[in-house]
């Protein structure tokens, strides 16, 4: 009998809570459901099952992982338990030079930055409510002249 073999790719929800409303997120939709962040202590079970197999691990899904106070341990703790690239996605109203070091620190491999529009901030924060499109820009600039290894 040929034993199945584990998924090499996994998406870990590292927190369900955002600071945004966008009008295009399944998230803004389920507002009835509990929100919350994952536990160190069910994140450390699930690494230990997936630690010889995990090759990509996304810490996000629908919500915005910045805003869970342990991303940099979690991010961390996967790091030295696996051999997977760590990736998050973000809106990236939330870096800061702090977060831009605390993510570079925690050995972070790829960061995705969710933009959907350049210059409008009325399309922009039609989109993405609660955003301002200036802000982002900044961040994402401060993000290019700190970072020198995440992949962008």
């Amino acid at each position: 009998m040929q034993k199945k073999s584990l998924p090499k790719y996994y998406i870990i929800e590292s927190t369900n809570i955002c600071n945004f409303q966008c009008s295009i997120c399944p998230n803004s939709l389920s507002r009835k459901m509990e929100k919350g962040n994952i536990s160190l202590e069910l994140y450390d079970k699930l690494l230990n099952q997936i630690s010889n197999v995990a090759e990509g691990v996304q810490l996000y899904w629908l919500g915005e992982p910045l805003l869970n106070p342990d991303i940099f341990e979690l991010i961390n703790r996967c790091k030295r338990k696996t051999n997977a690239k760590v990736m998050l996605s973000t809106n990236g109203s939330l870096l800061t030079e702090q977060i831009i070091q605390s993510l570079i620190d925690s050995g972070l491999d790829e960061l995705i930055i969710s933009v959907d529009a350049c210059e409008c901030q009325d399309v922009y924060s039609s989109i993405r409510v609660g955003g301002d499109i200036n802000k982002l820009n900044s961040n994402i600039e401060m993000l290019f002249r700190k970072n020198k290894r995440i992949k962008v």
